[in-house]
């Protein structure tokens, strides 16, 4: 079963995709009131060349661009939701693929083991197949 347009229709979001996306708009409204802004430039700085302490803010927000793949430092907020949001989106494919790749190769081992109802496996693989192409 393809699930991935129900929960984009029903916008059903994970705790840490909700977790991440506040980090994201916590960090821009941080960055607009204006001694943040340069406190957090140099955190950023000063922090690219020593370790980040565990659970400062500094590492969450890098650990939130580690997974968009993108600097929240020099890219707007709306790019990095927007980024976070891909993300997720291609997260929710990837298990379809997996769940597909699973029911495939049950139905394969169903084919092995039962001869006689071969010709009703097969026509659920192609069920499936053509569901996965669509």
């Amino acid at each position: 079963m393809n699930n991935t347009a129900l929960l984009e229709a029903l916008k059903v979001k994970s705790i840490s995709k909700i977790y991440y996306k506040s980090k994201i708009l916590s960090y821009y409204q941080i960055k607009k009131l204006n001694p943040m802004d340069e406190l957090l430039s140099y955190l950023n700085s000063y922090y690219n060349k020593f370790k980040f302490p565990e659970g400062s803010f500094i590492k969450q927000i890098k650990d939130v661009a580690k997974i968009i793949d993108l600097n929240l430092f020099t890219e707007d907020a709306k790019a990095c939701v927007d980024a976070l949001d891909q993300f997720y989106v291609s997260k929710i494919v990837q298990t379809d693929k997996a769940e597909l790749y699973r029911r495939i190769v049950h139905l394969c081992d169903l084919f092995y083991k039962d001869q006689v109802n071969c010709k009703y496996y097969k026509e659920i693989l192609y069920e499936v197949l053509n569901k996965s192409a669509t």
